[in-house]
């Protein structure tokens, strides 16, 4: 039985951070009492050493850190020892032989993520709030991402990959009260990312906000969308003018999907059950159908 859903770095991923952490997804719980250091190997083909670890494992997700910087340069293997003497699921089940998940790292040190300056952790807001970070040497962009869980599997922000030039950005976000999580990290022009600075936490306490209108180019849906407040007695207004607005700017030749759930590019997403796609008109019912529309499963 396969135990492994999906791992990152992807198996035979290449240039892959020296300080990286991994990550390995599983179908089902892992029984704890089964993962010991001797069952997860962190190995260096290239000089044919294993390399010091510490790892954590929490709701089917284990997280392994090396305990130094992996070596440029080099071909490294992932390896979960499977067997009679191997970890085991929760329903007592036995990795049937050993899992490997292979990748290579960078040829040259890492550089380092912004140091994120607002705002601070643990802060309240009632309105869209600006991020600003100190710049990180060697960086040509940084990249932003805000979720409501700490693992960052449902991403809020951005939608597909958002490169961000400049040291500070406010994204616009249709809140809902509760708390939320971001971090960044560098690019270099060469492609190469630095590790995700530390988390900072926020609460979201003002009036739901919902998109006003989601604009389009060559390049794909835009992020930057304009958000307002609106209340229960104004709901009906706020449609009308939502609708007559894209009714006064949508081509009649031109279907186009404007919105979707979960957002296009999300990753981590959890089980679901339903996925809507959001169009900028009226479409035939009777074109709808499972040679029309289907779902790609695709696996590392």
């Amino acid at each position: 039985m396969n135990f492994v859903s999906r791992t990152f770095p992807y198996h035979l991923s290449d240039n892959v951070s020296l300080d990286q952490q991994i990550d390995i997804f599983f179908f089902l719980d892992i029984n704890k009492k089964r993962l010991t250091s001797e069952k997860i190997i962190l190995f260096n083909s290239t000089e044919e050493v294993s390399e010091g670890i510490e790892f954590k494992y929490n709701n089917k997700r284990l997280t392994i850190k090396p305990l130094q910087n992996m070596k440029p340069n080099s071909h490294y293997q992932v390896q979960l020892l499977g067997g009679t003497n191997g970890i085991e699921d929760i329903t007592g089940i036995k990795l049937a032989e050993t899992y490997i998940c292979e990748f290579y790292t960078n040829q040259t040190e890492k550089i380092n993520p912004p140091i994120l300056t607002a705002p601070s952790d643990l802060v309240e807001i009632s309105d869209d709030i600006t991020f600003n970070w100190k710049p990180s040497i060697d960086a040509a962009y940084y990249e932003l991402e805000i979720s409501n869980t700490t693992n960052f599997q449902n991403l809020i922000w951005p939608n597909s990959t958002t490169p961000i030039y400049e040291t500070s950005v406010t994204p616009h976000i249709n809140y809902n009260k509760g708390r939320y999580y971001a971090r960044i990290r560098s690019v270099d022009a060469d492609g190469r990312k630095s590790h995700y600075s530390p988390t900072i936490r926020y609460y979201y306490n003002g009036q739901k906000q919902v998109t006003e209108k989601i604009t389009k180019d060559n390049q794909g849906v835009k992020l930057s969308t304009k958000s307002k407040l609106v209340s229960k007695s104004s709901a009906i207004e706020a449609l009308q003018q939502h609708f007559a607005f894209e009714t006064k700017n949508a081509s009649i030749d031109n279907l186009e999907i404007i919105n979707s759930t979960p957002a296009n590019d999300s990753r981590n997403i959890q089980e679901i059950e339903d996925i809507i796609v959001e169009f900028n008109q009226s479409i035939d019912p009777n074109t709808v159908s499972s040679k029309s529309i289907y779902v790609i499963e695709e696996k590392n």
